[in-house]
């Protein structure tokens, strides 16, 4: 338990030493009987969390700074507990180049009950948590980065085998956050949940891969909050869950490769002034090519692609359904947006996933290749897309370098 702050320039900060590794380890030991797998350790952190939990073997808490600020965790692992890291109502918090593991929660900052929490720094860690792909448990509570407050920043961590990948909680004010950078894999649920927001979020740079809801915006109160670059693979459900009428989002240039559900919104939520630029949409196959069962009030979703092999119908969109593109662009709906086969696509040979359960073991390739159907096809961006040249659809421009997913190699 923490419970001495630094100061602003003068942090006091927890780091393993030298070249080993420092280790804090949740399990109490003696006569009381660990978990025999991870399998069980998931199962029970579903139970109550009484007195007699935490005496039997694992400490709900392994590290606890809360109502502090201006505390560093660097280079440490933790494992066995219910929470890794917890850092409520505290601020400027870094947490960097750790391991946790064998934790139900890995970082957990949400309650922010005087409004004041800031300046939280997340980044390079390896978080790694209990749940199995493909689902077969519905919604499970675990969470690998768990947030909330103001300027805070979470990048380049590999996340993995949660419930929710990394997710913004709800308090007195969230806003003003970057996420970007990051390597999430293997989420049961919401991969990159940056809800209940309130302005100036940016998600983006981000990889994603074996999900069930890649980003959630369900939903955003107003915005802005920036959707760009990132790219996703193989997901059971929508590539976006816009639920809960969300307010004020920007999707721009994101790759989306998935087997079914091209683009769709599968609640009645009114949706508001969201806006669609330069997304590549790749599916194997489905019954819409793009769909919603919201209303779109002022939203604006255009300068698609759609590499798409088969489908029943174009879309459905504001209680209309089109049976191609071209009847849906004589309404004056996604005017700018092109339909083309995926083949030819990307540089690399790409597997289009049609079976969601399958998991693939490390994320695909997904720049273009030379001659893609893809390229040129967008919007020029402000601030987004490079100034002065053809705007390609999707994250990658074509002859493009890869960016850095994960944690960084440690300078020496």
């Amino acid at each position: 338990t923490v419970n001495k702050s630094g100061e602003e320039g003068k942090p006091i900060v927890w780091k393993g030493a030298g070249d080993g590794e420092a280790i804090i380890d949740g399990l109490i030991t003696g006569d009381m009987k660990p978990p025999r797998t991870i399998d069980e350790f998931s199962d029970e952190f579903k139970k109550d969390y009484g007195p007699e939990m935490r005496v039997n073997w694992l400490t709900a808490r392994a590290i606890e700074a809360v109502n502090v600020h201006d505390v560093w965790f660097e280079d440490l692992s933790v494992r066995n507990a219910q929470y890794a890291i917890v850092g409520h109502n505290s601020s400027r918090l870094v947490i960097r180049r750790c391991h946790l593991y064998q934790v139900a929660r890995g970082i957990s900052a949400t309650t922010n009950e005087d409004g004041r929490m800031s300046g939280l720094f997340i980044s390079d860690n390896v978080v790694e948590g209990p749940a199995v792909w493909p689902r077969s448990k519905g919604i499970e509570d675990s969470c690998g980065i768990w947030f909330s407050g103001e300027q805070a920043v979470v990048c380049y961590n590999y996340v993995h085998n949660f419930g929710d990948g990394i997710q913004t909680m709800r308090g007195k004010i969230l806003q003003d956050i970057d996420v970007y950078g990051n390597d999430v894999r293997q989420c049961t649920d919401d991969d990159l949940e940056e809800k209940d927001t309130f302005r100036n979020i940016r998600v983006f740079d981000n990889r994603i891969t074996n999900v069930f809801h890649p980003i959630s915006v369900a939903p955003v109160n107003g915005g802005p909050e920036y959707i760009y670059r990132n790219v996703l693979y193989n997901m059971e459900s929508e590539p976006f869950k816009i639920h809960n009428s969300p307010s004020g989002v920007l999707f721009y240039n994101n790759t989306i490769v998935e087997g079914i559900n091209t683009m769709a919104v599968w609640t009645p939520a009114p949706v508001h002034n969201c806006v669609m630029r330069n997304n590549l949409f790749v599916s194997d196959h489905g019954q819409y090519v793009i769909m919603s069962d919201a209303k779109m009030i002022d939203c604006d979703f255009d300068y698609s692609g759609f590499g798409q092999n088969a489908f029943e119908m174009f879309s459905k969109w504001n209680g209309l359904r089109f049976k191609t593109l071209a009847e849906a662009q004589g309404k004056g709906l996604f005017r700018h947006s092109t339909m083309f086969k995926p083949e030819g696509m990307f540089a690399a040979n790409v597997e289009i996933p049609n079976d969601f359960k399958v998991q693939y073991p490390e994320p695909p390739d997904l720049r273009l290749g030379l001659k893609s159907p893809a390229i040129g096809l967008g919007e020029v961006l402000p601030g987004v897309t490079e100034p002065g040249k053809p705007v390609d659809l999707g994250a990658y421009p074509v002859g493009s370098e890869l960016p850095h997913y994960g944690p960084r190699p440690e300078k020496k």
